[in-house]
């Protein structure tokens, strides 16, 4: 009898675990945030965009007008100018050359300030600098006269990202012995302030330098305000907010996972759970794309062989608008990276690598009304 009740009971618990594997995913982990989007699948088809040049590298997209700019190495130039033509894109001119002169760089990121109507590219070379093009006229970009350059060499530590807020502030994201997730640069009054937000407590006994590293992510700005969205690159950690003068408020935490980590004797660190691609962002005025690789870090080989394509390449999208309401789970019909939508989310466009030429190609996918 005593045997019959020990079967019985170990089978009640396979019940209660089975329910709990159910309810937690199959590998029994809590939910973060994507479950918001159960029910709300979209299926997307892709079709062609004819570029009338060779792409030679994928990268972010900045929509201008009737215009797209891109990071596409021509020749010695970093960045590449096209003009939308429906389906197509016209080459326009290419610019910024690679080095260390007054007008050059050894690496970068472009961002466009709408509001402004200002191009801002931040150099990441030692002892910082950025140049300000004001693009009322696009022309602009080719004529270094019209050029301004801002430099901040008082910014000891090598940021890890600078976003522009304006011509004269940023977002910035370093390394040192600060607690902050965030600070502020403000170039006119060259003084870096703590915005009081801090790293997100997950229990990790490490050091503010480590936490640096670790929370090193993708900031995105909307284009009309000073909203902002943040991801982790190490996790599933997706934070909505808005910026003040010297504060930030309207905090909304879209997706929840954060990075489980253990400090080494040597002063280094070991992510031990949680170690995943982080989403990646795209923004309009309207709402913010988060593109997941679905690459778990702890076995990348194994996330590889199951998703069927290359690391850093994605097929599902989240959708939200700037108050962190799901609208749709896009499901893409092929594996794409550098997502981003036009300014009127009527597109949303990507790179796409060629299954048999091995080679980039540009594509888009039509996006459902949904203004």
């Amino acid at each position: 009898m005593s045997c019959c009740r020990y079967i019985l009971s170990m089978g009640k618990l396979t019940v209660i675990l089975i329910g709990m594997c159910v309810l937690c995913g199959c590998e029994g982990r809590k939910n973060w945030g994507e479950e918001k989007w159960q029910g709300l699948e979209y299926p997307l088809t892709a079709t062609s965009v004819n570029v009338d040049r060779i792409i030679f590298t994928e990268s972010d997209l900045i929509f201008i007008d009737d215009y797209v700019i891109f990071e596409n190495w021509d020749k010695d130039k970093y960045y590449s100018v096209f003009r939308i033509s429906q389906d197509s894109l016209k080459f326009i001119g290419s610019f910024l050359t690679k080095g260390n002169g007054p007008f050059e760089v050894n690496a970068s990121s472009i961002h466009f300030l709408n509001r402004d109507s200002v191009l801002m590219i931040v150099a990441y070379n030692p002892r910082g600098k950025s140049f300000v093009i004001p693009v009322n006229n696009l022309k602009n970009v080719f004529d270094f006269s019209a050029w301004s350059v801002v430099d901040y060499p008082y910014v000891e530590s090598f940021a890890y990202n600078l976003l522009p807020v304006t011509d004269s502030t940023y977002l910035m994201q370093g390394f040192g012995d600060s607690d902050d997730l965030f600070t502020l640069l403000n170039t006119g009054s060259e003084r870096v302030s703590s915005l009081g937000v801090r790293y997100p407590d997950s229990g990790n006994e490490v050091t503010c330098y480590n936490k640096s590293q670790i929370y090193s992510g993708d900031l995105r700005k909307r284009p009309s305000a000073r909203q902002f969205v943040y991801s982790c690159s190490n996790s599933k950690f997706v934070e909505i907010f808005t910026l003040g003068d010297s504060t930030v408020s309207n905090r909304v935490r879209l997706f929840d996972r954060l990075p489980i980590c253990t400090q080494r004797t040597d002063g280094t660190y070991k992510i031990v759970d949680h170690h995943e691609s982080g989403y990646q962002l795209s923004v309009t005025d309207a709402f913010i794309y988060c593109a997941d690789p679905k690459i778990d870090y702890s076995d990348r080989e194994k996330s590889i062989k199951r998703n069927g394509y290359s690391p850093g390449y994605v097929k599902e999208v989240y959708l939200c608008d700037w108050n962190g309401n799901p609208v749709h789970k896009y499901l893409l019909d092929r594996p794409v990276c550098y997502i981003q939508p036009d300014t009127d989310d009527e597109w949303l466009y990507a790179f796409y690598l060629h299954p048999e030429s091995f080679e980039p190609e540009m594509v888009r996918f039509k996006l459902p009304d949904i203004h």
